[in-house]
């Protein structure tokens, strides 16, 4: 199934697209257009996404199952910062 649809309009000459799904491969096409309304398209572009990073959603869910496994790969690497409130403002040592 094939989706279109503009991401970006604009003058930058990098552009982060979010939201999209891990382990996903995606085809883009850049659409140039001159002042003069004239456009041309790029060679279609493929991206694959990597796995999603852990953050402090994945700190929070761990915490709530009891996954002790994923609680200190979490805490013994260092990148997530672990007293961000969830959306009911809990920290996840409130909830633990």
């Amino acid at each position: 199934m094939h989706s279109y649809g503009v991401i970006y309009t604009g003058y930058a000459t990098r552009h982060v697209v979010e939201g999209l799904e891990p382990r996903t491969l995606y085809k883009f096409r850049l659409k140039v257009t001159s002042p003069s309304g004239e456009y041309e398209y790029s060679p279609v572009v493929s991206v694959a996404t990597t796995r999603e990073p852990i953050s402090s959603e994945h700190f929070h869910r761990a915490v709530s199952v009891n996954d002790e496994d994923l609680l200190l790969r979490i805490l013994e690497g260092g990148h997530v910062m672990i007293d961000v409130p969830n959306k009911f403002g809990f920290t996840a040592l409130m909830v633990a």
